[in-house]
């Protein structure tokens, strides 16, 4: 692991080290040697931090004599304080942290404070021996401590881990990348690393931990402070303390989002990989175009290579955990590696953007819903007119806008994260990723997933048609029906590609049967569903038309005319003229009418593969990088209806 100052690398000189051991031969019961058991384990951990590192805490007093540091410096303090978890019986947050057996927390807080998510510095994993499947499962249950850490504090930047058995131990490193291992090592021959990195554990500031420095924070107030411009000061914007929007998953692009106290601006963080066209670059090349977010200042914060440079990769191994068998979960976003890099630099991003708006699955009305897609289509029209493809079309990517006098704007696309210039080398675009959202992903697409080992490029076709499927989700799942059970097309992002890819082929060959699914208050949208499948698929009594045509903008307008027809028709309530008694209205509560609230947490996220839940990595995990990633993200899906009578 990387060394973090030239002080540690004082104390960890082997000489000094051995100098130590001398002093202690008449503790031979407290030395570290194989085939300690777990209570071994404990007393000798317990013995080395009270007679070594206790000595380390405030301003550095005399040191003991019986017992000395190797280096005395005033200011150089114990930081951390450890516990076993194992003897704790309360679960914390969403998570329970009981389960891991070692952890690393603030020496500020009270030793029997319960520690939650966002203490915790380091976790580690004890047990006899990693022989038959005890590593991977040892290295499953430290994943999945740290992925829930990691959601407790979403701007972490890495954080360290270690798995210690009777004869041998490994130390891990986890960022949104992967997962960084040093493979495993001799407690006999290799003992002087073990106490090197259990030492700095303990003695590494907040910084060297991983924590996140960006946020600024006075008292209970906390701040983004964006650098200056020259002479000019750089903005500063107040935020609420807690994020709206936090990833689920542990390697991932991490998309954490702020609001502003005056709930004008959105602060955005994400991690991506170093490129030619930046999310910041590419809205302010798209500044002028309506229906996509306004991008008002931005800047690079973290780069994980300041702390993966001290790694050599170069002899990286891939460690298989399961299967080659490419699963998949409900997720936002994937980025499936179809061949193996070293090249694992992340840069964390911050923008300031505009306006502030809401998810599209808290539409206040039917108008809201089918006004907000088309303005994103238009967005979307504006984008490819300057060159650029959003490459990522789902509903979390459109948000719902209120009109104003100066603009009618229903909904704005967001996250550019995955888009790119058209023009640009079509290998510098693929990059060996296969990238979006499953649920919302086009056919063509799918199919080359499910039954290639190269993701084809991507196009505009396959946007368009990734906004019908935001459209099918909508009125299928945004409603729920009294007496009637919940409906979803989850099993669009289940399983393995080959699997999603079947189901929604099927889906739309039989166009009726989807029909039948939609929900009362979007029964009168079946036209509009019909008409959309007609400009994408064209005639598919023997297959549908997937391809990209070498004009996609007719196909284009020509989806943005069946929508301002809709909407035209919902505003002379031509549409929904057999429910005019149904209304839909945010105001449902307060007015004690019917709630119709659909699938909670714990439905939304349906897991396939046990593995891929456990630890927030897929079935390809290895020492030195992932080779699939996916991001659980559960959703809370709500309308409303109020009935008039």
């Amino acid at each position: 692991m990387k060394r973090r100052s030239t002080e540690l690398q004082k104390l960890e000189k082997p000489e000094d080290i051995r100098r130590l051991n001398h002093l202690h031969k008449s503790l031979k019961e407290k030395v570290l040697v194989i085939n300690m058991d777990e209570s071994e384990v404990w007393e000798w951990l317990s013995f080395f931090k009270e007679t070594f590192l206790d000595q380390l805490q405030g301003y550095l007093p005399k040191s003991s004599t019986e017992h000395p540091v190797v280096i005395e410096k005033e200011g150089f303090q114990l930081r951390g304080q450890y516990c076993r978890t194992g003897l704790m019986l309360h679960a914390v947050d969403s998570a329970d942290f009981s389960e891991t057996d070692f952890m690393i927390k603030s020496i500020d807080l009270p030793v029997d404070c319960p520690a939650d998510g966002e203490d915790i510095n380091v976790l580690g994993e004890v047990d006899k021996s990693p022989c038959g499947n005890v590593r991977q499962e040892k290295f499953i249950r430290l994943s999945r401590s740290v992925r829930e850490v990691f959601w407790a504090q979403p701007l972490r930047r890495f954080m360290h881990g270690f798995c210690l058995f009777r004869e041998e131990f490994e130390l891990w490193l986890f960022d949104r990348s992967g997962a960084y291992g040093s493979g495993l090592l001799s407690i006999v021959d290799d003992k002087e690393i073990l106490i090197r990195a259990i030492s700095s554990y303990f003695l590494m500031s907040d910084e060297e931990l991983g924590r996140d420095m960006s946020i600024l924070q006075n008292g209970e107030d906390k701040f983004v402070q964006f650098p200056k411009s020259g002479n000019i000061e750089g903005p500063s914007y107040e935020i609420k303390s807690k994020p709206v929007v936090r990833p689920m998953g542990l390697v991932s692009q991490g998309a954490t989002y702020y609001e502003t106290k005056d709930e004008s601006t959105v602060i955005k963080y994400s991690w991506s990989k170093p490129k030619k066209d930046t999310e910041a670059e590419l809205l302010n090349i798209a500044s002028s175009v309506p229906g996509v977010v306004n991008c008002l200042n931005s800047e690079i914060v973290y780069e994980t290579k300041s702390h993966l440079d001290g790694l050599d990769l170069s002899q990286a191994t891939h460690w298989k955990l399961n299967t080659d068998k490419k699963y998949i979960m409900k997720s936002t976003h994937v980025n499936l590696t179809a061949k193996p890099s070293m090249e694992r630099n992340r840069r964390l991003t911050r923008i300031a953007m505009t306006p502030r708006g809401r998810k599209i699955y808290s539409s206040g009305s039917i108008l809201d819903f089918v006004a907000g897609i088309r303005d994103a289509i238009k967005g979307h029209e504006g984008l490819v007119g300057k060159g650029i493809l959003h490459g990522d079309i789902s509903e979390g990517n459109i948000i719902l806008l209120k009109p104003t006098p100066d603009s009618d704007l229903h909904g704005m696309l967001i996250d550019l994260d995955q888009s790119f210039k058209m023009k640009r080398n079509p290998d510098e675009e693929n990059d060996g990723f296969l990238t979006g959202t499953v649920k919302f992903m086009a056919l063509e697409r799918l199919h080359w997933a499910a039954y290639s080992n190269l993701p084809i490029r991507r196009t505009c076709r396959h946007d368009l048609e990734s906004f019908f499927y935001v459209f099918i989700v909508g009125y299928i799942e945004y409603e729920l029906v009294i007496g009637r059970k919940p409906q979803n097309v989850d099993n669009w992002c289940q399983k393995t590609f080959e699997d999603c890819y079947n189901r929604k082929l099927c889906n739309i060959y039989s166009l009726r049967r989807l029909l039948d699914q939609f929900t009362p208050c979007f029964e009168g949208l079946k036209e509009l569903a019909i008409k959309l499948v007609a400009i994408l698929f064209h005639d598919y009594r023997d297959e549908p038309y997937t391809e990209t045509p070498l004009d996609c903008g007719s196909m284009c307008r020509e989806m943005i005319l069946a929508f301002e027809k809709t909407v035209e028709d919902i505003r002379g309530k031509i549409i929904l003229k057999p429910h005019e008694s149904i209304a839909l209205s945010s105001s449902s509560v307060a007015n004690n009418l019917n709630i119709f609230s659909w699938k909670n947490q714990e439905q939304s996220i349906h897991i396939t593969s046990k593995l891929e839940h456990d630890t927030g990595f897929s079935s390809s995990v290895s020492i030195s990088q992932n080779c699939y990633q996916a991001e659980i993200t559960p959703h809370v899906f709500r309308f409303e209806v109020e009935t008039n009578h």
